[in-house]
């Protein structure tokens, strides 16, 4: 059990080094104005034992280790409860206990699978819990973003790892090595059994769909190794229950095998598999290729609970794999058998495929996705040679002729395997990072033909490129600030008590700014972080739009005094209100009134107007396609540079900076459009801009929003 730390705020530091960022979550707290937590857990999902594993705890109020030792079973019992939001739990049946009620806040994935729990606990019970839930929710959101940003990470080396196996398997798709390749590169620990069975009496019975039994051909197992009931055959009658996932290739989960363990009437292949201690649950992974049965994966887990959601995207990855791994076997088996039938084989396969024969490149055998990459290709390529048709790659020339080049100087009936990058173009003129890999194809030790395949890793290139872009934009807009807020700390440290009265008021007013500078870009990543899970909640109230304009303005009327910068709003004074979430509206017009300021010249003019739209023919023509009438539209006018023709869609797109924005240094990550925009489709309204000509020059912003939300 993990021990307390008497230093009052010190956080539990005897876990993952990798969850240090998550600590700042705990170093954020003390800067936010919530209300005093006296005591704090969080607990984090280890997919490595599937279970909750405590990262830190802090202690605010000196909680002694009696109270903590007794509220244990509490948290434990809690921790066994399925939770999907946050709930306010009185502690009750704990005798002497100091704290009296805590917030479970749960952290998930987009999926909604658990990835923590905080526990907030306070000395008195709240009277108020919804009230301190909204207070947490900014840390809550920050972690549960950490954590979320690893789990993809996971899935990324997962891809990667399945990635290596396909090579693995397409190098030797024997039934052994193949299971072999998911022990070694894919299961988790908690798988115990695995088991691989083909439709019998065989592949060429597949169109007529005669099968009599499913035979096991290959087999691994945690306690007994390999071999456990190979040669078995499991009756086709068990299966018919899942007629529905065999045709669909689907992934079926059986939580209760007790009967699959004691029912003599169970085959004995099967009963094998699952009749073992550390066997609890039992999930079917069936292979099928155009809807045509191949063959199940049996994998048995030590575990009693089902499969996450994410696992049971694994395990769909796996049965793909699988599939990958008995067509191509097949294909080697039947090679000389019929033409079809080799192509249907190949187009259950996700990556682009290709087969020659190893003397003159002559293709026997492609798929569809090859196709995709091929400029005006014939409508058969078998029989065609592969360098007459390589010319037809969707790339760039120089690309193109190096991979020519490099696969025509391997050997004829080499065993050589060869590996590369290369960028295609889809139908659509879309560029697409493409790993390829060629390795030989046997039979009985035999060099019958080469094999080729093209595996798309666009998606894991741009999450890396984009995590990266946003990191070192980030840390960029930080660095200014942090500088200050460092530099000045130091400079008032050294001043003696005159200097501080009479020169460290302008200091700390650098450091305030600086500090409302972080502050603000870090509620801009909340906010987008939050819209993008979905998480956003709208408070609707009847809103005077005017009015709140003018409130913005005298907010932040100081600013434009400062750039002689003058406002003019106009509004007629029987406009309606409209039923809008106030603080997320005040944010919009917040946001476009700021860039207003940034972006405008000195002693410039900026105009607001609403106005009524009352149905669609008074709305204007630059208006974009969609606008709900009657709604209000307000428009913010600015004598800057403006916008130009070919940005005024990518300025609403998160982290994008025009040109003019760069080159003028100013401040901010890019998202303060992106979230208007969030928030304004929130409301069922529309939001654009209107580039700058030399009749209509500066900056000009639109939005709307409907009297009442469509029902």
């Amino acid at each position: 059990m993990a021990r307390l730390n008497p230093h009052k705020g010190d956080v539990l530091a005897n876990l993952d080094p990798a969850d240090a960022r998550l600590r700042q979550v705990f170093a954020l707290i003390p800067q936010l104005n919530i209300t005093q937590i006296d005591f704090l857990c969080l607990y984090i999902y280890s997919r490595e034992n599937r279970q909750m594993r405590l990262m830190a705890v802090q202690n605010n109020a000196h909680i002694t280790e009696h109270t903590y030792s007794e509220l244990l079973p509490w948290i434990e019992r809690h921790l066994s409860r399925n939770v999907d939001k946050a709930v306010y739990a009185p502690i009750l049946n704990i005798p002497d206990c100091e704290l009296q009620g805590c917030i479970i806040y749960p952290l998930l994935s987009n999926s909604g699978d658990i990835l923590g729990i905080f526990f907030f606990f306070y000395r008195q019970a709240l009277i108020n819990p919804q009230g301190h839930v909204q207070e947490l929710r900014h840390i809550a959101l920050y972690a549960q973003t950490i954590l979320q940003n690893d789990q993809f990470v996971s899935q990324l080396v997962f891809a990667q790892a399945v990635f290596n196996a396909s090579q693995a398997i397409i190098k030797n798709p024997a039934p052994d090595n193949l299971i072999r390749v998911l022990r070694d590169y894919v299961f988790d620990g908690h798988i115990t059994n695995c088991a691989l069975g083909l439709f019998s009496p065989g592949i060429s019975e597949i169109k007529q769909r005669r099968f009599e039994s499913v035979q096991i051909i290959a087999s691994w197992s945690k306690r007994f190794g390999d071999g456990v009931a190979v040669g078995e055959h499991i009756p086709i009658e068990f299966f018919t229950p899942y007629q529905t996932e065999v045709k669909d290739g689907a992934v079926v989960s059986l939580s209760d095998i007790s009967h699959i363990k004691s029912d003599p009437n169970i085959p004995k292949g099967l009963r094998d598999i699952v009749n073992q201690n550390n066997v609890k649950t039992l999930n079917l992974l069936f292979l099928t290729s155009e809807q045509r049965p191949l063959g199940v994966m049996f994998l048995t887990s030590d575990d009693n609970a089902p499969p996450p959601a994410y696992e049971m995207q694994v395990y769909k990855s796996i049965s793909d794999l699988l599939t990958l791994g008995v067509v191509v076997n097949e294909l080697k088996r039947y090679l000389d058998n019929v033409t079809q039938g080799r192509s249907v084989i190949l187009e259950s396969v996700l990556e682009a495929v290709v087969l020659v024969t190893p003397d003159d490149a002559r293709i026997f055998a492609y798929n569809q996705q090859f196709v995709k990459f091929l400029q005006a290709p014939p409508p058969d390529l078998r029989e065609l040679c592969l360098w007459d048709i390589l010319p037809m790659l969707r790339t760039e020339p120089p690309a193109r002729d190096q991979l020519i080049h490099t696969w025509q100087s391997i050997p004829q009936r080499s065993n050589q395997i060869e590996e590369g990058e290369i960028t295609l173009f889809s139908p659509e003129n879309s560029a697409r990072a493409i790993k390829w890999y060629t390795a030989p194809v046997y039979r009985t030790g035999l060099v019958v033909g080469r094999i080729f395949t093209f595996y798309d890793v666009t998606q894991e290139r741009d999450a890396l490129r984009f995590q990266h872009e946003l990191w070192m934009r980030v840390s960029h807009e930080f660095r200014t600030p942090l500088t200050a807020v460092m530099g000045y700390s130091q400079l008032l440290q050294s001043y003696n008590d005159d200097e501080l009265i009479t020169e460290g008021r302008d200091k700390l007013k650098i450091i305030q700014d600086s500090t409302k500078r972080m502050n603000d870009m870090l509620r801009e990543l909340l906010d987008m972080s939050q819209a993008s899970m979905g998480e956003t909640i709208l408070m609707r109230s009847r809103v005077n739009i005017p009015e709140l304009l003018h409130h913005v303005y005298d907010r932040l009327a100081l600013q434009f005094q400062e750039k002689g910068q003058t406002v003019t709003i106009l509004a007629s004074s029987d406009l309606p209100s409209v039923l809008c979430d106030q603080r997320r509206i005040d944010q919009v017009v917040s946001n476009l009134m700021t860039n207003a300021i940034k972006y405008a010249p000195s002693n410039s003019h900026v105009t607001l107007t609403v106005r009524l739209l009352a149905n669609d023919a008074q709305a204007p023509k630059h208006a974009p396609q969609g606008v709900i009438t009657p709604c209000l539209m307000v428009s913010v006018i600015d004598g800057g540079v403006g916008v130009k023709a070919d940005e005024v869609q990518k300025i609403f797109v998160p982290f994008y900076r025009t040109n003019h924005a760069k080159h003028v240094g100013a401040e901010g990550v890019g998202l303060g459009l992106a979230i208007c925009k969030t928030f304004i489709e929130l409301h069922h309204g529309k939001i654009w801009a209107t580039p700058s000509t030399p009749k209509n020059r500066g900056g000009q912003f639109y939005f709307t929003l409907p009297l009442e939300p469509p029902a």
